[in-house]
């Protein structure tokens, strides 16, 4: 589907922050203004509905080992980012465009196409700096009064709608007339600006986190020549983020001389084999492309091509032979978790239960605590009709700000199988509630707290959660975020 057009995304986005006006076209960053106008608790709720929004519409990759990977490089990006930087939240769009976006509060979202474009993980990484200077810069920025009518779902399904290039039948297009005539062109040069700022921040984002911005350069230049290329459409990175021959040279001009930085890790090329296995429609074609490119040699990184092989099996059913190239993967790098896990998941699927929970419960002795190995472990349990070893398991990995529904289902799944009702019906309300159903989070709640009327600290701790979603919901469907 054609992508929403710049200038449609920036009105839409700064339309929905609520941030005041730019005192001058020409400035790159809008100052203390905007931040008088919303606060950060609210371009967090603004941001926190985004990703609602796009899991309950089933968008978001929930993957632990690829979602770990990316918070993990944008956790050094944010320490090099200096004080003070706003919290971030980093997530992956089970989309295959290349793409990737800042929204209110932090919010960066990386398209799975994106990751399979970038081919060094410094190419990642410059994006991820770019996007992160939007924000703390502050380039979302403008506003019109009709936000201050809009609910957040709305505003939230809205920005969704534009952020993705797909059109929302919830919102409807009068809300994107509104001021377009007189400001598009407008809005588009400072975006220029916004982009120009954006490089050079995020540029030295990367030099203070020892990540070379090459990769950002490259990664441009790389996309416009395959525009020029190929012709056609762009890929929606570019028609967001509008890239020139006199950008790039900037760019590259701002990079000091004989400058050195991490180009790329392995653990990158593994989760790039990963996203690509989990993100293909057919599984016989990447099961094929991997085997050919360990037949031929000709992937950038042997290892990854070998993983994204096994994987490909797994996923039709090849569990004999994917343990096989696990097992040799694993002996070569055994320090490498993913391998486990994978290995530990091949014998699953093999039938070999307890040749599994011996390599995990290993694992786990050189490794304590990893959360990886933690889930991968409980599953394992859960599989060998242990429910209540499985549900002890999760315990540690269960906190107040855990924002992962894979996780909550599965303790709702260990924990309805070991006979705890009611914990099971309060996992099973957060599942609903970060995927944007907060009616049904009320509903599993309730059915929670009938359970566990005889126990008074976990009635009392239900109780508390429920009260919590109830005045969220309320304060969705205020007008004034």
């Amino acid at each position: 589907m054609r992508p929403a057009a710049p200038q449609i995304l920036l009105l839409l986005a700064a339309f929905i922050t609520g941030w005041g006006p730019p005192a001058s076209p020409a400035l790159p960053d809008i100052g203390d203004p905007a931040g008088q106008a919303l606060s950060p608790a609210a371009e967090r709720r603004i941001g926190q509905a985004l990703l609602q929004e796009l899991r309950r519409k089933r968008l978001v990759l929930e993957d632990p080992p690829a979602l770990t990977y990316l918070r993990g490089l944008g956790a050094e990006l944010v320490a090099a980012a200096g004080e003070p930087a706003p919290a971030f939240t980093f997530f992956l769009v089970r989309d295959r465009s290349i793409n990737a976006f800042a929204a209110p509060g932090g919010h960066i979202g990386v398209h799975a196409g994106l990751i399979l474009a970038a081919e060094r993980e410094s190419e990642l990484a410059g994006v991820l700096a770019h996007e992160m200077a939007h924000v703390t810069q502050r380039h979302l920025a403008r506003t019109f009064d009709e936000a201050r009518r809009m609910t957040l779902p709305a505003a939230a399904a809205l920005l969704a709608a534009a952020l993705l290039g797909a059109r929302s039948p919830e919102a409807g297009e009068a809300a994107l007339a509104a001021g377009m005539a007189g400001l598009a062109q407008h809005r588009v040069n400072f975006t220029r600006a916004n982009e120009r700022e954006a490089d050079r921040i995020g540029i030295e984002i990367l030099l203070r986190a020892g990540i070379s911005p090459e990769g950002l350069v490259r990664f441009f230049g790389r996309l416009q020549r395959e525009r020029s290329l190929y012709g056609g459409e762009p890929p929606e990175f570019l028609s967001t983020h509008p890239v020139t021959p006199s950008r790039i040279a900037d760019a590259r001009a701002r990079i000091p001389p004989r400058t050195k930085g991490r180009q790329d890790r392995l653990a990158y090329q593994l989760v790039r084999a990963r996203v690509e296995v989990l993100t293909a429609e057919d599984a016989a074609a990447v099961e094929s492309r991997f085997r050919k490119a360990v037949a031929t040699g000709t992937h950038a990184v042997t290892a990854a091509a070998r993983y994204g092989l096994a994987l490909a099996l797994l996923r039709r059913g090849k569990a004999a032979e994917a343990e096989r190239i696990l097992m040799a993967l694993q002996h070569e790098d055994p320090d490498r978790i993913l391998y486990r896990i994978g290995l530990a998941r091949a014998r699953l699927e093999a039938g070999r239960k307890a040749a599994a929970l011996a390599l995990l419960e290993q694992s786990l002795r050189l490794y304590p605590g990893n959360p990886l190995l933690v889930r991968a472990h409980a599953e394992a349990l859960l599989e060998a009709g242990r429910p209540e070893q499985a549900r002890k398991r999760l315990q540690p990995l269960i906190r107040p700000e855990t924002d992962d529904p894979g996780l909550y289902a599965l303790y709702a799944r260990v924990a309805e199988a070991a006979g705890h009702r009611a914990e099971a019906h309060r996992a099973q309300a957060e599942v609903y509630f970060l995927n944007g159903q907060v009616d049904a989070a009320i509903q599993q709640l309730e059915q929670a707290l009938r359970l566990a009327r005889s126990d008074y600290y976990e009635a009392s701790r239900i109780r508390a959660r429920l009260g919590e979603i109830k005045d969220y919901a309320r304060a969705m469907q205020a007008r004034h975020p």
